[in-house]
């Protein structure tokens, strides 16, 4: 609220009559011609969410407002979006496969877990590279110290309704605040799945250690020697 905005939820690549539909968060143009190349074509769809604390932001006020995990929760809405309109650009509903790399790895390894593994067919497979979804999930409490210095620092105090208050800003006051050009002096958790009750009920080992996961094939491994990529160059 408070700014216009347009949202394009995929960016749809296809070269040939698939059989095969490829979800995933890249740009996958090159392999997309190398399938026709082979015979074998697919339809490749890199999807749109809310990144940073637009979409990963928590607290009390956002788990009691359903507004937990909404970057996910747009990744469901794009896959939703897939299943209803992939058979125009030539795809298969049935035959849907997700792929992920690093962060992208992780949050469709999350996808893999959400709802307890209920995932309504949205998806029929999953290949995760350097990523997967058991890492420490924490709940609103942990993200209220600085929920609570972004409705301070952004003049909401003293509004009655801090979540409205935020939603009805300028998307710029938020931005600069995310982005640190007005910073809050206080550190948020690392960006990942919550625990708020709805998407993700549990840490993601206890969900897989109880069979609640999507039961799908899945191809899971690492890029050799990526964390070079963070390292320091001309040592």
């Amino acid at each position: 609220r408070g700014v216009t905005t347009s949202l394009v939820i995929a960016n749809i690549i296809s070269r040939a009559t698939p059989t095969e539909l490829l979800l995933i968060q890249d740009n996958l143009t090159y392999i997309v011609d190398q399938s026709v190349k082979e015979n074998k074509p697919f339809v490749a769809v890199s999807i749109n969410y809310r990144l940073s604390y637009w979409g990963f932001l928590f607290s009390q006020e956002m788990e009691a407002a359903g507004a937990g995990n909404i970057a996910f929760k747009d990744q469901r809405l794009a896959f939703k979006w897939i299943q209803d309109n992939v058979a125009a650009f030539g795809g298969s509903a049935d035959k849907v496969t997700v792929w992920g790399e690093s962060a992208g790895a992780r949050s469709l390894g999350m996808q893999l877990v959400a709802y307890d593994g209920q995932h309504d067919g949205l998806f029929h497979g999953a290949i995760l590279e350097s990523g997967s979804p058991v890492t420490k999930f924490v709940d609103a409490a942990a993200w209220q110290p600085y929920f609570d210095a972004v409705v301070e620092k952004t003049g909401c105090s003293d509004s009655a309704d801090h979540l409205e208050c935020l939603r009805e800003l300028p998307a710029k006051t938020l931005n600069d605040v995310f982005n640190n050009t007005t910073p809050v002096k206080v550190t948020p958790p690392s960006l990942s799945a919550v625990l708020d009750g709805d998407f993700m009920t549990a840490q993601a080992q206890e969900l897989l250690a109880a069979g609640k996961f999507a039961h799908v094939p899945l191809f899971l491994g690492n890029n050799f020697d990526e964390g070079t990529a963070y390292g320091k160059k001309g040592l």
